[in-house]
């Protein structure tokens, strides 16, 4: 169990790391999960669930 709550955080981690830099350049209604979600190689589900 603390392997997936360690992954979990990692990946949620990864993703604030990856969308904040987009945020502040696009700003936050021009960034789309789809774009979030593909730069990070991992599903739309799983971002949102993240």
């Amino acid at each position: 169990m603390a392997e997936i709550n360690q992954y979990r955080q990692e990946l949620k981690d990864r993703i604030i790391s990856y969308a904040m830099p987009e945020f502040y350049k696009r700003g936050v209604k021009a960034v789309k999960m789809d774009e979030i979600s593909q730069g990070l190689h991992v599903s739309k589900r799983t971002v949102y669930e993240t």
